[in-house]
């Protein structure tokens, strides 16, 4: 009698290991299914989120370019064509009174400015009345430098307010440009060193804090596993 209470007992308890055993595996199953598709999701994510990065930074380097330039061609137009509205109410009574020497020393004290290589004047029939003494070709000036001269034309108006001339100014861009030009590349060094400098702490700050994750999430599966343990020890008791 004592053999047969034993394999009853036996018997009674082989189906609960069993089914513990089976409640268990699709537990597994099922968390690393779970764990699979998290996974996949998060590759789809990140790598949408890599090329929508990606795009971003090239719209921003083509905005950032022609920012640049419109930036550049503002500059080299502004000095010459404050100087050519000064300038061309300043000569307009000389031009009226047809006053060829004070003209000349007008134009004089306008070519002494940094910037102008070149100023002339014509009348309302486009003939040249005072052309300063440092002219230059226009053309050759085009061709040979790099950065080609800026040309600046004002109407010389007389006290009617009818056209009686015209005031022709030639910028030196290079001259108009260079501050500016030099202050841009000062201010995109800074930035480039900024931008490291954020990299640097960004990579430091995601390494400690996926060794954080880590430690935690060690922790957590510690604790998970003697959870589970003892919820299995308790069934089959």
């Amino acid at each position: 009698m004592v053999h047969s209470k034993s394999d009853t007992t036996t018997m009674t308890q082989a189906p609960g290991i069993s089914s513990a055993e089976a409640s268990a595996d699709e537990r597994r199953n099922l968390i690393s299914a779970t764990h699979s598709g998290y996974r996949a999701v998060k590759r789809i994510f990140h790598t949408v989120v890599l090329i929508l990065t990606s795009v971003l930074m090239a719209y921003a380097l083509l905005m950032y370019q022609q920012q640049q330039s419109n930036w550049l061609e503002f500059e080299s137009k502004q000095t010459g064509q404050i100087l050519a509205s000064q300038y061309s109410r300043i000569i307009a009574p000389s031009v009226a009174n047809s006053d060829l020497p004070a003209l000349n020393n007008l134009l004089a004290i306008l070519t002494r400015e940094a910037s102008v290589k070149e100023a002339t004047v014509y009348d309302s029939q486009g003939i040249v009345l005072a052309p300063a003494e440092n002219t230059v070709s226009m053309v050759s000036e085009a061709y040979l430098s790099t950065k080609p001269p800026v040309t600046h034309v004002a109407d010389i108006k007389n006290s009617s307010d009818q056209v009686i001339g015209y005031l022709r100014i030639l910028i030196d861009s290079s001259v108009v440009l260079d501050p500016p030009i030099h202050y841009e590349q000062l201010r995109t060094r800074i930035t480039a060193v900024a931008a490291l400098i954020a990299f640097i702490l960004g990579v430091y700050l995601t390494r400690g804090f996926y060794k954080m994750r880590h430690t935690l999430s060690f922790k957590a599966n510690r604790v998970s596993a003697r959870t589970f343990y003892r919820k299995t020890l308790n069934k089959r008791q």
